[in-house]
């Protein structure tokens, strides 16, 4: 379910990548949810668009490490766009809650507030990606178990970008 403004949406399509960054010497994973919504009549008008749910979480070793934890406050941001009857509307949420409530194989279920803002479902999983320069420097900050040995990597300008997708 999702609701923004009162107005409930229907999921068109939902999915979840994960990036992992150094900064300071410290590990951080960043969840990142994508959605499509289908288009709903709000107030005579057709209303339909997407999110871009960005969480920065520090000590994630593991993505069974985020089940049955809950985070809230400047922890990223949600972005949402809409096209309201042909024009586009943007807007940002920067002060919001998550909890992660369960796992089921590839699905992540999770519960997200902020003002205006409730969505509760379950997205799949789909890849990990990362700038780390080496599988074992990798490993030592998060677990790759759940995630294939083959992986995917492109140069792009100094850095080398190195993906990971889910089992």
């Amino acid at each position: 379910m999702l609701k923004i403004n009162s107005y409930e949406f229907e999921i068109k399509f939902s999915e979840i990548n994960f990036r992992q960054r150094n900064y300071n010497g410290k590990s951080y994973i960043t969840v990142n949810i994508t959605n499509e919504f289908f288009p709903t009549l709000v107030k005579k008008n057709i209303v339909y668009g997407s999110c871009d749910i960005k969480v920065d979480l520090e000590n994630i070793k593991s993505i069974d490490d985020l089940v049955e934890k809950e985070y809230q406050g400047q922890i990223g941001t949600i972005h949402i766009s809409v096209n309201n009857d042909g024009i586009w509307e943007t807007n940002a949420i920067e002060y919001f809650s998550i909890k992660f409530v369960k796992r089921e194989n590839k699905n992540l279920f999770f519960q997200i507030m902020g003002k205006d803002f409730i969505y509760e479902d379950s997205s799949r999983m789909i890849s990990l990606y990362t700038t780390s320069t080496s599988k074992e420097d990798l490993e030592k900050k998060f677990s790759l178990k759940d995630f294939y040995s083959q992986i995917v990597q492109r140069e792009i300008g100094q850095s080398i970008i190195t993906k990971y997708f889910i089992k």
